[in-house]
């Protein structure tokens, strides 16, 4: 199939050739396309006519063979990754992308994290009101950790099941999570771990602070605990969370909550470095 002149921008192709060349230093001419198309060759023009544009003797392409090409080499993470293996300096957001993917070799060493675990800190949406996360750690391989972050919600939204997905990293010995999802809050959270107490070869309890955007905007910073929960059923642990106000988290049956609430006011009134703001006028 021949090349065609298209409509497309200018810039767009230019991004797109540079692309191609550096996928080109690694991998075939095939290949490329083959990645674009899949199965379906006929879609694309000929091996030569990619090498043209590749080579700037064609200076565009059309729309539907631009569609395919920057679908694989320009959006996809595959696309990304094989071609920038070959570039000189790999974009700041696929480093990024690669950091998350690849996990993090500074993880304590010897210390179980995968598990169940109650996560806890004071809501963002209501005043007077706690909430009890159940956050799942599971280890894919060696090193990567992904993360599932569910609660029951009758008070801001239903009673359904709201879950956030995301990935377990650390960061000098200390856990960071960073999740998306869609529910009270928006977007990507993060949990960054200051404190740790590892126990009989286990990541027992963290400390530190969880940074969200509200569903309705604006950012909200919480200080947060979680604590594992040994041989926790995530299910029977959903049970367990919600968002609830202060009288009943102290009612007798949450009394192991209750505790949990109890140690993380401990923590955050003696954090060493508190925000300057809480004492300014």
């Amino acid at each position: 199939m021949a090349l065609q002149n298209s409509d497309q921008p200018d810039a767009s192709q230019e991004v797109l050739r540079v692309a191609l060349s550096q996928a080109a230093k690694l991998v075939s001419i095939k290949q490329i396309l083959d990645l674009a198309a899949g199965s379906d060759r006929g879609r694309l023009f000929s091996e030569r006519a990619l090498r043209d544009f590749i080579n700037g003797e064609t200076k565009s392409i059309s729309k539907a063979n631009y569609d395919l090409l920057a679908a694989a080499w320009l959006h996809t993470p595959l696309g990304r990754a094989l071609r920038n293996l070959a570039a000189e300096a790999v974009p700041a957001f696929d480093q990024l992308m690669g950091k998350l993917a690849d996990g993090d070799i500074n993880r304590p060493a010897g210390v179980a994290v995968a598990g169940s675990y109650f996560m806890y800190h004071g809501s963002y949406l209501l005043p007077g009101h706690f909430v009890v996360r159940v956050v799942t750690v599971t280890a894919e391989d060696d090193h990567i950790l992904t993360v599932t972050d569910r609660i029951r919600d009758d008070k801001t939204l239903d009673v359904r099941d709201r879950t956030a997905s995301g990935v377990m990293i650390f960061v000098d010995g200390q856990p960071q999570i960073l999740l998306f999802g869609d529910e009270n809050k928006r977007g990507l959270s993060l949990v960054i771990g200051s404190e740790t107490d590892v126990q009989s070869g286990a990541l027992d309890r963290v400390f530190g602070a969880f940074i969200v955007m509200r569903a309705r905007g604006g950012a909200a910073h919480r200080h947060c605990l979680l604590i594992r929960e040994a041989d926790g059923n995530p299910e029977a642990m959903l049970a367990e969370a919600g968002i609830f106000p202060e009288q009943e988290i102290k009612a007798p049956e949450r009394t192991k909550h209750r505790r949990a609430f109890d140690l993380l006011k401990r923590l955050t009134v003696n954090e060493p470095f508190p925000d300057p703001i809480s004492t300014y006028g």
